[in-house]
C-alpha cells in the first residue's frame, strides 16, 4: 500500500523553493506594478509590460 503524505522536506529545501517563487514572480510582478503607475495617455514605451504580465501570469499557473 502507498503512503502519499510520506515525504521529507527540510527547511532548508522549503527555504531554497521560497526563495526561488519570490525571484521569479514576486519580484517582477511588484516591478511591473510599480512600472503600471508611471503610465501617461499616449505613452508607447509601456508596451512591453502587456507581454510581460502574460508571461508571469503563465508562470503563475506552472508553479500552481
Amino acid at each position: 500500500m502507498k503512503n502519499y503524505f510520506s515525504f521529507n522536506l527540510t527547511g532548508q529545501k522549503l527555504l531554497l523553493i521560497w526563495l526561488a517563487f519570490l525571484a521569479f514572480f514576486m519580484v517582477p510582478y511588484v516591478v511591473v506594478i510599480m512600472k503600471m503607475q508611471n503610465i501617461q495617455p499616449g505613452d508607447t514605451s509601456a508596451l512591453w509590460m502587456f507581454p510581460f504580465i502574460l508571461v508571469i501570469i503563465v508562470f503563475a499557473f506552472a508553479i500552481t
